[in-house]
């Protein structure tokens, strides 16, 4: 079997992780079967590679990392460590994968189109479950807005919305039939709508965004790019005028949207609240994630191990059921990335990750000027930089970039490619 082609068979089942819902012995011997034999390839080789500042910090970010573990053991036992650690280890080792099996913008275009064909399928089995019903091996649905809350194949309630801006960002930068971009985009903007969050909600702008700052100016030194991106346009607004039409009878429809108007409103009311469900202002959301949740958090932390937990963490279970088991843990998550580092590994562990993704940023824009200048392809290091921008915007209200599998499987992919590149390995470019 191709290397690539293991690589995928990796990828894929790390994402259908939910199947363990149904097996769990099953889902862990066919993981193993895969896994074990990739990291027997590469670990080996591995050793030999001269590390450059992205490798220095990689494994300090590892080594804080089983640090933590440690903590977890030795503070929550055996069953919780091992649980715990299997969760936040196990799509590190992609990266090590991706420096091995991706060697070139072919390997990586395929990757990036798959993971936003894996974000779609997932976002897709929301709409299934309004009309099937809740598939019994998916994460517990919950309530919002006088509706039913699905969870979906990428994991947890909140798994979904987290990927949504990714995925939108991708698309718009990969060389996609325009049909098919605007089906895809359209795809996961629905999905978006449907699954009741603020993050999928607020992540449509933050790529649009992203792309209009990061590829704008790009775009106005291209003028043909910029007709084709206006006619896409076109073809977008006539395509999802005659979807939102067909949707428009939808009951479910119909009531998701109104929670996507109420949930923007600054004016608190009778009637925003109530379409709302209750639920607070994506206003009020943002302030609660940047300081309430926080400072709970690290005042929970200050209990928990003092100040020393400030610069060593309190493990894994600091975050609760996000790599827990509901009820192994008193704790829950602050909902913020930041400072869920923090909470796990302290301030060394923060300041890992903080100078693993700016060694990772400088040497994919080293990557991206260079592809400029000698008039090559851009749109893998175009999409690398647009997905660590939007993650470092992401991680102010949500955790679990670098542990949820559908995020860290990117992630430590984008680390890995940028590995091999800092190791001086050749990649094949596309000219344009």
């Amino acid at each position: 079997m191709k290397k690539l082609n293991l690589f995928v068979l990796l990828y894929i089942l790390l994402n259908l992780h939910m199947l363990r819902n149904i097996s769990l012995v099953g889902y862990l011997a066919i993981l193993a079967f895969v896994y074990i034999p990739i990291m027997l390839y590469c670990l080996p080789r591995f050793m030999n590679v001269r590390l450059g500042p992205v490798g220095h910090w990689f494994v300090l970010y590892f080594i804080t990392a089983l640090w933590s573990a440690l903590v977890t053991f030795m503070d929550y036992g055996i069953n919780v460590g091992v649980y715990a650690s299997v969760r936040y280890f196990m799509t590190m080792p992609i990266a090590l994968a991706a420096f091995w099996f991706l060697p070139n913008e072919h390997s990586m275009r395929k990757m990036l189109w798959m993971f936003c064909l894996i974000v779609l399928i997932g976002l897709l089995t929301i709409p299934l479950q309004y009309v099937v019903g809740p598939i019994a091996w998916f994460a517990q649905p919950g309530g919002r807005a006088g509706m039913v809350r699905y969870s979906t194949l990428l994991g947890n309630l909140t798994a979904a919305g987290g990927v949504v801006p990714y995925a939108i960002f991708i698309t718009l930068v990969l060389q996609l039939n325009p049909f098919l971009k605007v089906l895809l985009l359209g795809g996961l903007c629905v999905g978006a709508v449907l699954t009741l969050q603020k993050s999928a909600l607020l992540g449509i702008p933050l790529a649009l965004g992203v792309y209009i700052v990061y590829c704008g100016r790009q775009l106005y030194k291209r003028p043909r790019k910029l007709i084709g991106i206006l006619a896409i346009g076109l073809l977008a607004i006539i395509i999802g005028g005659a979807v939102v039409s067909f949707l428009g009878t939808w009951p479910v429809w119909q009531k998701a949207v109104a929670y996507a108007g109420a949930a923007f409103v600054l004016e608190e009311n009778v009637e925003t609240v109530a379409a709302r469900g209750g639920d607070v202002s994506i206003q009020e959301s943002i302030r609660t994630r940047l300081f309430d949740q926080p400072q709970r958090a690290l005042a929970d932390l200050y209990k928990f191990k003092g100040g020393g937990g400030y610069l060593l963490g309190g493990g894994f279970g600091m975050v609760g059921e996000s790599l827990v088991r509901p009820g192994d843990s008193p704790f829950v998550t602050a909902h913020n990335g930041y400072v869920d580092f923090v909470l796990i590994g302290g301030f060394f562990h923060l300041l890992a990750f903080c100078g693993l993704v700016y060694s990772t940023l400088r040497s994919q824009w080293v990557w991206l000027k260079n592809c400029r200048a000698n008039k090559l392809s851009d749109e893998i290091p175009t999409s690398f930089i647009g997905v660590i921008i939007i993650a470092l915007v992401s991680l102010l209200f949500s955790g679990g970039l670098t542990f949820q599998p559908v995020t860290g499987c990117l992630f430590w992919m984008i680390v890995g490619v940028t590995l091999r590149l800092e190791n001086k390995r050749p990649l094949c470019q596309i000219s344009i």
